[in-house]
């Protein structure tokens, strides 16, 4: 069975320590949304928490490469 899942490396800016996370899916935005639910259990918040300050609109607080 073939899938057509990439490996994307997700490194997010969490208060001034950098976390990095790698993914195997289909797209940047599912490997986002994977790494904010790995960063929550890491730093034991919920993902509803963690979410709205990583995407905040007036920061770059992530970045997904392929």
């Amino acid at each position: 069975m073939k899938t057509n899942s990439i490996r994307f490396k997700v490194i997010i800016n969490w208060h001034g320590e950098v976390h990095t996370f790698y993914t195997q899916c289909k797209s940047e935005e599912r490997a986002l949304y994977n790494a904010i639910t790995r960063l929550a259990g890491k730093v034991g918040m919920k993902r509803m928490f963690v979410a709205p300050y990583v995407m905040d609109a007036n920061q770059r607080r992530w970045e997904v490469m392929k």
